[in-house]
């Protein structure tokens, strides 16, 4: 299955759905590298 989201804003939310607040900074700095990452 893909996602497909238009705004990264959106499916980083969509990813905090599933975690308790407690882990969303940890887990927001691990997405910023996935979504930061070149594309070559």
């Amino acid at each position: 299955m893909v996602t497909a989201q238009k705004c990264v804003v959106n499916l980083a939310r969509s990813n905090l759905r599933y975690a308790s607040r407690t882990h969303w900074s940890a887990i927001t700095k691990a997405l910023a590298t996935v979504y930061t990452a070149p594309t070559g």
